[in-house]
């Protein structure tokens, strides 16, 4: 019954949030209070580890706004002013529907072990197929990947561990630096009020060298020159025109995407996030029309009504709670009080350096990086006269991807450590830690770069 009510509401919360820019009155109040009674409903019901954070964030909110005898209307607008990136994520969860229908995943893996002749190519498209697929599964990407690809790589690769590990945590986590339907960097637009165009170019160039760094890295540390068994002979029955036209498929989708939302962002009528949405909703629409007739249709749609809107439910509570959090400190005065106190204004560009430092740092001592990229962001947001928007945004994404990679208890690398049967630290630190250093140099390096161009 409870998870039929957080399923209603969750539902009833991305309507609101579609129906917002165009309704005759203000539907804020209403979204707010969604939050609200999602938080209370929905926290009994996740795993008792997963409430301890949103609990206390609240509780910090709650203590701050007491302090400084701010009014309840500051709670309620929090709760409800970061659920347009919930709304976001249950919109790009519909494309796991025409993912489930079609044989997209079997038609990328017939064509990868076709031609592909040497590990080092093998690693490469297997980073990329990762990176391209976060867009749409976002959370369900590494357990698809190794369904699709662990034993094919198992059977063909020298250091299969390894080579799964890196190159799907690596292709996962620099998805946040450019896609429009990432967690973290909706969280990082909304905190930096910047539109995605703004970000896309930047964020794209960064996840390209992260991916170059990464198989030339392998390439010249782990992988094998010798060629893998699977290049010699085809031992799938599929349609290689039918496996070429699914690939064209996933292309269009996501360049129509990237088109659609730039479109609609540079007609200034509405906000950034609910072009997102919008653009999400009317290219499902139409990837949809190829599988109107399909006999599964009906059992997938079920699926993601009972189990996709569900996977919302732990991120929904803890935007509600970083909400509340922001706003109350926003309206008080710690955010200058701690500027002050640091003197961040003597720092100069050397901020650029420090944002995704301390980000890393503190995500790696289980503070989680949503929590850090929200206090970060608040702070050096509101003194912008040191260094750009776009360039602290940039930063914050950094700090993200890197954390992401070489957290031990992130969902990430908890996946791939139980399937591979390998200890967490051992996947962050041995086998990815050379890559983030390097990595994060290169990206502040490139934001510095960014940032002296004035583009």
């Amino acid at each position: 019954m409870l998870r039929n009510f957080q399923r209603i509401i969750l539902a009833a919360t991305a309507l609101s949030i579609l129906l917002e820019p165009i309704a005759p009155f203000s539907l804020n109040e209403v979204i707010s209070l969604l939050g609200i009674v999602l938080f209370l409903v929905a926290l009994p019901t996740i795993k008792p580890k997963n409430r301890i954070l949103p609990l206390v964030i609240v509780t910090v909110g709650l203590v701050i706004m007491w302090l400084t005898s701010q009014p309840f209307g500051v709670l309620l607008n929090g709760a409800g002013s970061m659920l347009n990136i919930v709304s976001i994520l249950i919109v790009m969860q519909l494309f796991s529907i025409p993912i489930q229908l079609g044989t997209y995943t079997q038609d990328i893996e017939f064509l990868l072990f076709k031609y592909i002749k040497k590990e080092q190519g093998l690693y490469f498209f297997t980073t990329i197929i990762s990176h391209f697929f976060a867009t749409f599964l976002l959370f369900g990407t590494i357990p698809v990947m190794l369904s699709l690809l662990g034993e094919p790589l198992k059977n063909n690769v020298r250091n299969f561990e390894r080579f799964a590990a890196t190159a799907m945590a690596r292709g996962y986590a620099m998805m946040i630096s450019w896609a429009p339907g990432a967690v973290m960097f909706l969280l990082v637009t909304g905190i930096t009020k910047l539109e995605w165009s703004q970000i896309f170019l930047p964020g794209f160039l960064l996840s390209i060298i992260g991916i170059a760094t990464s198989v030339l890295l392998e390439g010249r540390l782990t992988l094998s020159k010798e060629r893998i068994i699977s290049a010699e002979q085809d031992r799938r029955n599929i349609n290689e025109k039918e496996a070429w036209k699914s690939v064209l498929e996933i292309v269009t989708v996501i360049l129509s995407m990237i088109v659609l939302i730039f479109s609609l962002e540079k007609t200034k009528i509405f906000p950034s996030t609910y072009c997102v949405m919008l653009a999400g909703l009317f290219i499902f629409g139409i990837w949809m029309i190829k599988f109107r007739r399909s006999p599964d249709l009906k059992a997938v749609i079920r699926k993601y009504w009972r189990e996709g809107l569900l996977r919302a439910v732990d991120l929904a509570i803890m935007f509600v709670a970083i909400g509340i959090l922001t706003k109350v400190v926003e309206k008080s005065d710690l955010i200058t009080a701690f500027y002050n106190s640091i003197g961040i204004s003597r720092w100069g560009d050397f901020v650029i350096a420090i944002i995704p430092l301390v980000t890393v740092f503190l995500a790696y001592f289980g503070l989680h990086p949503m929590i850090t990229v929200t206090i970060v962001g608040s702070i050096f947001m509101s003194f912008q006269n040191i260094i750009p928007p776009t360039a602290i945004a940039l930063a914050l994404l950094l700090g993200s991807i890197v954390s992401f990679i070489v957290t031990p208890l992130n969902g990430i690398n908890i996946t791939l450590s139980n399937y591979l049967n390998r200890p967490a630290s051992q996947i962050t630190l041995q086998w990815n830690g050379l890559f983030s250093l390097i990595f994060l140099v290169e990206g502040i390096a490139l934001i510095y770069l960014w940032t002296s161009l004035g583009i």
